[in-house]
């Protein structure tokens, strides 16, 4: 018997971690035809959030080509404003500034330029998720006019205010939902769709105990036993979806501060195996953001 629950997998594609700043390599993306193979297996299609820099890569084009047209996937936009055109001069310090910290002209054109390579060479991105969880109202009638339809960059009982960026922190999540939502170009939250909305499908964050809470993502001192435990809160929530995180180079020892050898690569990848298996077991089927959003549009407009 299906369960209601959906299970999403996105992983934000992007640059080698560990590596200077100011010199852009995307290696790590060798290491995705291993991980898509083991998710054609169990029937995963992941949603692979892009970067500028790794869809006008070699690597990505090699990726791709690997498919043979038998995309189980959907390739979406992930803005790193730093190495996204139009630059800047904060962007040559070899810092990571937030995307809400560009006046809105620049963020617009350099979400523009990334959704036009995208659109060079594989079909229009409808999800999108802002780097370093940076999202604001401000993104939304961008988004909007380049016809994305879904974000994902929301950490509910998360905050990054205290994180610096270029001058200033991130965004505040401490008090978003869980569950999926609409926003409206003024930024108030919304439970159905209308013509200027745009569907928020945030990262699964749940408490796990009074004192604790897990993000729905492989990290070396997470254990499979702990992300059941997410996954069985969502499921005694009712929650509609449970949306999973990981960075392209995590899979890959060389390019990362936290799997960064191959016993610890090779805990991921098994780390991965047992979710993907636990997700057969209790029946939970995978879909991409667009498709879980075409689904959750229909179903709220249907009830309005």
């Amino acid at each position: 018997m299906k369960n209601d629950i959906k299970f999403i997998l996105t992983v934000d594609t992007e640059w080698d971690r560990n590596q200077s700043k100011r010199e852009i390599t995307v290696k790590n993306i060798e290491r995705l035809n291993v991980f898509q193979k083991m998710c054609n297996h169990y029937g995963i299609k992941p949603t692979y959030l892009c970067t500028f820099e790794v869809i006008k890569s070699r690597e990505f084009d090699r990726f791709i080509s690997a498919q043979h047209g038998k995309h189980k996937f959907e390739i979406g936009a992930h803005l790193h404003p730093w190495s996204n055109p139009p630059f800047m001069d904060i962007d040559q310090l070899g810092i990571t500034p937030y995307p809400t910290e560009y006046p809105y002209d620049i963020l617009g054109d350099k979400i523009n330029n990334l959704v036009s390579e995208i659109s060079k060479r594989y079909p229009s991105p409808r999800s999108y998720r802002a780097g370093r969880f940076a999202f604001s109202p401000k993104h939304i009638p961008i988004l909007k006019d380049l016809g994305i339809m879904i974000d994902s960059s929301v950490t509910p009982n998360i905050s990054w205010k205290n994180v610096m960026g270029y001058k200033t922190g991130g965004s505040d999540f401490l008090k978003y939902q869980v569950s999926p939502y609409f926003w409206s170009e003024d930024g108030s939250i919304l439970e159905k769709p209308h013509s200027n909305t745009i569907l928020e499908v945030p990262i699964t964050i749940l408490s796990t105990s009074k004192s604790s809470i897990c993000w729905l993502r492989p990290f070396p001192n997470i254990s499979f036993k702990k992300l059941k435990m997410v996954f069985e809160q969502g499921l005694r929530y009712k929650l509609p979806v449970l949306v999973m995180f990981l960075h392209s180079n995590e899979l890959h020892e060389s390019f990362n501060p936290y799997f960064n050898s191959e016993s610890k690569n090779k805990y991921s990848f098994s780390l991965l195996e047992k979710i993907f298996i636990f997700l057969s077991e209790y029946s939970i089927d995978s879909l991409t953001l667009s498709e879980f959003g075409d689904m959750y549009i229909m179903k709220n407009i249907s009830y309005s």
